[in-house]
């Protein structure tokens, strides 16, 4: 009869039984660059998430959702749904303007979902909650030199150097995208109406690119907060020395 019983639990648990929500923070840190989650807090490039669960897939009015994402806000945002839009947004919705290129992680979806389901809606949560992880994590620019390696067969980083397949990054924090003088850069990053600076580095890391000529595809690799603070700390070091 034990093994009885063991075999009836089993099979009525869910992932959900198994999950770690404590993990959720930690793992929330992939996120916190485009969405804020505390109540009242302003939208990033997403919008904010407090209240998620059960909400209309386009419910905020007062933000700019795709037309993939308006097209379906007469559904709501369940658990499920969330499972498989955040494993791989443009897979579970086409054409959604969703940046993030996806959380493949089974387990790491369960224990983000988990602690979600509670986060948004609680009214009180710590401001570090939204904090970006180049901030909380800290950047130590000497790694970040190292994880620039396979980097340097598209850039150069020396003041006096020139491009090659892609721009010189030689002062590129406080640079408008797109902007470098003698590179010629495709439509994709042209047309980036942004200066470059820790926050906007953040989300070109992580954002979702196709394999095209311009989308930097290699930058897909950066996909633990440390390694992303750590390259802006060391993009953050290629400046101009002043004088004293």
């Amino acid at each position: 009869m034990l093994f009885v019983g063991i075999a009836f639990w089993a099979e009525k648990a869910t992932a959900q039984d198994f999950s770690q929500p404590e993990r959720g923070p930690k793992i929330f840190k992939q996120c916190v660059s485009c969405h804020n989650l505390r109540k009242g807090q302003p939208h990033r490039v997403g919008p904010n998430l407090h209240g998620l669960f059960d909400r209309n897939i386009a419910a905020l009015d007062d933000f700019s959702y795709s037309k993939a994402l308006t097209e379906l806000n007469d559904t709501k945002w369940t658990r499920d749904k969330l499972n498989k839009f955040v494993a791989r947004p443009h897979k579970s919705i086409p054409q959604t303007d969703m940046k993030f290129v996806g959380l493949l992680n089974p387990h790491d979806r369960i224990d983000l979902l988990a602690w979600l389901e509670e986060a948004t809606r609680d009214p009180a949560l710590s401001p570090e909650i939204d904090t970006p992880a180049y901030i909380t994590v800290g950047g130590d620019a000497s790694r970040g030199k190292q994880l620039f390696r396979p980097c340097k067969a598209c850039h150069t980083y020396s003041e006096k150097k020139g491009h090659k397949i892609g721009p010189n990054l030689f002062g590129i924090i406080g640079r408008k995208a797109g902007s470098a003088k003698g590179y010629s850069y495709s439509p994709t990053l042209a047309k980036r109406d942004v200066y470059w600076n820790a926050e906007t580095l953040e989300v070109f890391f992580i954002e979702y690119k196709e394999f095209a000529q311009g989308t930097h595809t290699a930058f897909q690799s950066l996909k633990s907060p440390q390694d992303r603070a750590d390259m802006i700390a060391w993009l953050k070091s290629l400046a101009p020395r002043r004088n004293e």
